[in-house]
Protein backbone atom coordinates (compact mmCIF):
# COMPACT_ATOMS: atom_id res chain seq x y z
CA UNK A 1 0.00 0.00 0.00
CA UNK A 2 2.78 2.42 1.27
CA UNK A 3 4.24 1.94 -2.63
CA UNK A 4 1.21 2.87 -4.14
CA UNK A 5 0.78 5.81 -2.36
CA UNK A 6 4.38 6.64 -3.05
CA UNK A 7 3.94 6.60 -6.76
CA UNK A 8 0.56 8.64 -6.76
CA UNK A 9 2.81 11.44 -4.66
CA UNK A 10 5.11 11.48 -7.21
CA UNK A 11 2.44 12.13 -10.21
CA UNK A 12 1.62 14.84 -7.43
CA UNK A 13 4.74 16.67 -8.04
CA UNK A 14 4.88 15.71 -11.81
CA UNK A 15 1.68 17.79 -11.76
CA UNK A 16 3.67 20.83 -9.44
CA UNK A 17 6.69 20.79 -11.77
CA UNK A 18 3.49 21.26 -14.86
CA UNK A 19 2.40 24.33 -13.87
CA UNK A 20 0.18 23.74 -10.95
CA UNK A 21 2.49 25.50 -8.05
CA UNK A 22 1.29 27.86 -6.17
CA UNK A 23 5.01 29.39 -5.57
CA UNK A 24 5.02 31.19 -9.04
CA UNK A 25 3.88 34.99 -8.96
CA UNK A 26 2.91 35.33 -13.01
CA UNK A 27 -1.11 35.56 -12.41
CA UNK A 28 -1.93 32.06 -12.82
CA UNK A 29 -3.90 32.06 -9.12
CA UNK A 30 -6.45 34.52 -10.54
CA UNK A 31 -7.06 31.61 -13.88
CA UNK A 32 -9.61 29.45 -13.23
CA UNK A 33 -8.53 26.64 -14.93
CA UNK A 34 -5.51 26.76 -13.23
CA UNK A 35 -7.66 26.48 -9.89
CA UNK A 36 -9.50 23.81 -11.51
CA UNK A 37 -6.52 21.79 -12.15
CA UNK A 38 -5.01 22.56 -9.02
CA UNK A 39 -7.93 21.12 -7.20
CA UNK A 40 -8.71 17.91 -9.30
CA UNK A 41 -5.08 16.92 -8.56
CA UNK A 42 -5.61 16.93 -5.21
CA UNK A 43 -8.96 15.58 -5.49
CA UNK A 44 -8.02 13.09 -7.67
CA UNK A 45 -4.78 11.93 -5.24
CA UNK A 46 -7.32 12.16 -2.05
CA UNK A 47 -9.77 10.03 -4.32
CA UNK A 48 -7.04 7.31 -4.92
CA UNK A 49 -5.71 7.40 -1.05
CA UNK A 50 -9.56 6.36 -0.02
CA UNK A 51 -9.99 3.66 -2.57
CA UNK A 52 -6.92 2.37 -1.86
CA UNK A 53 -7.83 2.50 2.39
CA UNK A 54 -10.98 1.37 2.09
CA UNK A 55 -10.24 -1.56 -0.49
CA UNK A 56 -12.44 0.12 -3.38
CA UNK A 57 -11.42 -0.09 -7.05
CA UNK A 58 -9.04 3.14 -7.56
CA UNK A 59 -8.27 2.54 -11.30
CA UNK A 60 -10.73 5.37 -12.57
CA UNK A 61 -9.21 7.97 -9.52
CA UNK A 62 -5.46 6.61 -10.57
CA UNK A 63 -6.47 7.69 -14.56
CA UNK A 64 -7.72 11.22 -13.18
CA UNK A 65 -4.58 11.71 -11.50
CA UNK A 66 -2.61 10.76 -14.02
CA UNK A 67 -4.49 12.92 -16.85
CA UNK A 68 -4.28 16.14 -14.35
CA UNK A 69 -0.44 15.57 -13.39
CA UNK A 70 0.69 14.81 -16.99
CA UNK A 71 -1.36 17.87 -18.39
CA UNK A 72 -0.32 20.28 -15.56
CA UNK A 73 -0.84 23.98 -16.31
CA UNK A 74 -0.12 26.07 -19.42
CA UNK A 75 -0.40 29.70 -19.72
Amino acid sequence: MRDKILEWNKLVVQGMINGLTHTIWDGRRDDIEWVRGRLKLWESFGRCVMDLETGQDYSCSEKDLKETALSGYHK
